[in-house]
C-alpha cells in the first residue's frame, strides 16, 4: 500500500510506505497534541472495526469447520464401523488389504486404586504392593493378582476396552 494522508482540523499527517519505518513525531504545542489525540482515536476505531470483523469471520469459519466436519466424521465412522464389523467375522487381528490395514488392539489391564487406606491395612508391608513413598506399586499389585489371583482390599481390577487401528496407505 502506497504512503497515506490523514487530515484533522489542523493537521495533515503524511504516513510513509507501510513497508518504511514510522519516523520519530515530534509534538511541539496543545494544538499539535490534539491532533495527534484525534488521529490516534481515528487509528483506534480503525483498529478495533478490523478486530471485530476477523472475530465475526473467525466465529464464522469456525461454525462452518464444525458443519463440514460433521458430516465428514459421521462418513468416517460409517466406513470405520463396517471395516470393524468385517474384521470381528474375520476372526482374525489384523486383516490386510490393498489400501490399508485393519488391526484390533487388546486393551490391556490396569489397576485403579480406589481405597488408598484399606489397601495399606491388607499389605501391611507382606506383599510389598505399597512403595516406601506410600503410593500404591500397580506393577506388584498386578503381579500380585495374577500370582494368587487374590484382589487386595481396596483395588479394583479394570480391563481395558479393545481398540481398533485402521490405517490408509
Amino acid at each position: 500500500m502506497g504512503a497515506l494522508t490523514l487530515q484533522t482540523e489542523s493537521i495533515d499527517f503524511d504516513y510513509p510506505n507501510d513497508n518504511e519505518d514510522m519516523p520519530l513525531v515530534s509534538v511541539s504545542d496543545s494544538s499539535q497534541a490534539e491532533a495527534h489525540l484525534k488521529a490516534l482515536d481515528y487509528w483506534r476505531y480503525e483498529a478495533e472495526q478490523i478486530n471485530e470483523h476477523a472475530e465475526k469471520q473467525i466465529e464464522r469459519a469456525k461454525q462452518w469447520r464444525e458443519e463440514q466436519l460433521s458430516t465428514i466424521n459421521k462418513r468416517i465412522n460409517y466406513h470405520e464401523s463396517g471395516l470393524i464389523a468385517f474384521l470381528q467375522t474375520q476372526g482374525k487381528k489384523t486383516v490386510k488389504l490393498i489400501n490399508g490395514t485393519i488391526k484390533r488392539i487388546a486393551g490391556r489391564d490396569r489397576v485403579e486404586v480406589n481405597d488408598f487406606d484399606a489397601l495399606l491395612a491388607y499389605d501391611q508391608g507382606k506383599c510389598g504392593l505399597i512403595r516406601t513413598k506410600q503410593e500404591p506399586d500397580k506393577k506388584a499389585i498386578m503381579d500380585h493378582i495374577k500370582a494368587s489371583g487374590e484382589l487386595p482390599n481396596g483395588v479394583d481390577l479394570v480391563t481395558g476396552e479393545d481398540s481398533f487401528k485402521v490405517e490408509t496407505l
